[in-house]
């Protein structure tokens, strides 16, 4: 078996993306409790006026990042958000987005 997978199956954090500038943390933290206990929230809101906002959730089980996926698609507010587990590499590019060049 691929270390990969091993290392996806053991995920405990995920990252919602696309979410609505007017939704509060609080809203996101009571949608993802459901899914398993939480130990921390850190949210990413670009400096991009109206622009939507990220949130790193790290759990204390895999199995809420499996039952957290399964919102992923969900309608909050005027947009529907994205949840995918939270790689290293996404974390990272979350928090330095790579500037492209106009």
């Amino acid at each position: 078996k691929g270390h990969l997978g091993a290392m996806a199956a053991e995920a405990k954090t995920v990252i919602v993306s696309n979410v609505s500038p007017m939704i509060e943390e609080k809203l996101i933290r009571e949608l993802f409790k459901e899914c398993g206990k939480i130990k921390s929230i850190e949210p990413h809101v670009s400096s991009a006026p109206g622009s939507k906002k990220a949130y790193i959730i790290h759990f204390t089980t895999p199995q809420a990042v499996t039952a957290a996926q399964a919102l992923s698609g969900t309608n909050l507010g005027d947009s529907a958000f994205n949840v995918v587990v939270g790689t290293e590499a996404a974390i990272q590019n979350l928090k330095n987005p790579v500037k492209i060049p106009t």
